[in-house]
């Protein structure tokens, strides 16, 4: 299973494509190597681990020549699918085997930079002044520069003559709405606006169903709005060139594709107690409209991984919100076990309620924040009010004989999670942020490949003009079938007019 000198001498074998080879060992001895890992086999898993890195140290080395001898073809080598290999390329490959080093390849990270633009050319700031009125103006882009390859594979930029503009400003507009860089901006515009209306109806106009104007405009303009989205997660799930299954595998392994199926699950559950719910229970419809806004709003923070500044930043908060699971445990043990020990003493055989569990957990969690209780604790409150009082559940603290037991474990527990365990906590969001730090610039780099595909393989519009998308594409299918199920109609150069590449690149 491991036998190094054997695969790198077949790899020396390989003629064509021995970069795509390489990241393929690469991700099958990683793969092995979580398999050992799993079984406790962890020098078996050390070794498999190095080689794997071998392999991707010998493919960045492969790289390097080509990119020394010819950057233009290095880049186009990458990005050319592989027939040995499924038809995948070397950017996919190192994607899905997390190869880093590979990816934040000068070569590499060029190429993504030139898939990203698309065919325009932006370098300068003025350039991208330009490109940001553009996409409020699109007129403007008749002025911008665009790149175009010919035939020979060479690539030129189009000049800005005015005698021949008319011809031109078609293929620029094409050229422009096509560039990933312009469907994510328009995406971006786009969610910013559904955010605003959004929290406009659900501050000002969220009312029970029965009264009237209600449900509002705004507010199904919203929930098509949301379906539009709902309906191109449904694309990317289920279409595309892998087996379904594959590709729903391939879609639900995206941290940000299963906070997505959560969040519209979540809405599309709001909206169905938004109209079943009656008006005393609307309170229930309410808190839940403003959960799923809230999930909404954390959603919007991918857009901003694209950017080189904040994207390192919020991959570092992922980080930490994994130390942070953590770290809960163990501080439940504490808060659990210290809260119900000071409850039971200061509130002996209290009447049986779910309330006690929660009442019980909400001292030891607030005074974390330093909110400490201390008067309901030393039993100074008075009994004549906390009868009354629906924070005590209608039962005074009783510390007649032990008033000394209840200070004395909260002072425990305070020193154990005030001092010990919150110290603990930022010791180790301050390893989690160097650590992350030192590589922040490889892992912004690799994020960035999924981005940029993402955006590759999106519609022209913008949500929620991007049903327009969906049914040119449903009707497009619908052609392709009848001009395939027709015998008079088997010419292959009119079955890619209707069925080929034409047809996808305008949806």
């Amino acid at each position: 299973m491991n036998r190094q000198d054997m695969a790198n001498l077949i790899w020396e074998q390989i003629k064509n494509g021995n970069i795509g080879a390489a990241l393929y060992g690469g991700s099958i001895l990683k793969g092995l190597a979580k398999y050992a890992g799993d079984k406790y086999m962890l020098d078996l898993e050390e070794n498999l681990v190095r080689n794997a890195r071998m392999f991707e140290k010998m493919a960045r080395s492969v790289l390097d020549i080509y990119y020394i001898k010819d950057p233009e073809e290095a880049g186009l080598t990458i990005a050319r699918k592989l027939p040995d290999w499924n038809d995948t390329t070397c950017l996919s490959i190192a994607n899905a085997g997390w190869h880093m080093k590979f990816m934040e390849h000068e070569c590499c990270q060029m190429r993504l930079q030139k898939a990203w633009n698309g065919h325009l050319h932006i370098e300068t700031t003025w350039q991208w002044v330009q490109f940001c009125i553009a996409l409020f103006i699109p007129f403007i882009c008749a002025g911008m520069t665009f790149l175009f390859e010919m035939e020979d594979g060479e690539t030129y930029i189009r000049s800005e003559g005015k005698l021949w503009l008319i011809c031109v400003f078609p293929f620029k507009m094409i050229g422009f709405f096509m560039s990933p860089v312009t469907k994510f901006g328009y995406n971006c515009v786009s969610y910013i606006i559904l955010l605003g209306l959004f929290t406009w109806f659900v501050l000002t106009d969220l009312r029970p169903a029965t009264e009237p104007n209600s449900p509002s405009t705004i507010e199904y303009v919203v929930i098509f709005w949301v379906g539009t989205l709902i309906v191109e997660e449904l694309r990317q799930m289920f279409v595309g060139s892998l087996r379904r299954m594959d590709r729903v595998k391939l879609w639900a392994s995206d941290n940000w594709n299963r906070f997505d199926l959560v969040m519209y699950l979540w809405f599309i559950l709001v909206i169905i107690l938004r109209f079943s719910l009656s008006v005393d229970q609307f309170a229930v419809a309410r808190i839940c409209y403003c959960i799923s806004l809230i999930t909404f709003y954390i959603r919007s923070l991918q857009y901003f991984i694209i950017n080189k500044q904040i994207g390192p930043k919020i991959i570092m908060i992922f980080k930490m919100m994994k130390d942070l699971f953590y770290f809960v445990i163990i501080l439940a043990v504490f808060a659990i076990s210290f809260g119900v020990a000071i409850e039971a003493i200061l509130y002996p055989n209290m009447e049986p309620d779910i309330r006690i569990i929660f009442k019980s957990l909400y001292k030891p969690y607030w005074q974390l924040y330093g909110e400490l209780f201390l008067e309901e604790i030393e039993g100074l409150i008075d009994n004549d009010t906390c009868h009354e009082d629906p924070r005590y559940l209608n039962q005074c603290p009783s510390v007649e004989g032990h008033r000394w037991v209840a200070p004395v474990l909260t002072a425990i527990y305070m020193l154990i999670s005030s001092i010990l365990l919150i110290n603990l906590l930022i010791a180790i969001f301050s390893y989690t942020i160097d650590s992350v730090q030192d590589i922040s610039a490889t892992v912004w780099r690799f994020y960035r490949y999924e981005i940029i595909s993402e955006y590759i393989d999106r519609p022209s519009l913008a949500p929620p003009l991007i049903i327009i998308n969906h049914i040119w594409r449903i009707v497009g299918h619908i052609c392709c079938k009848l001009i395939d199920d027709d015998d008079d109609l088997k010419n292959e150069k009119d079955n890619q007019f209707f069925c080929g590449t034409s047809l996808r690149e305008f949806a």
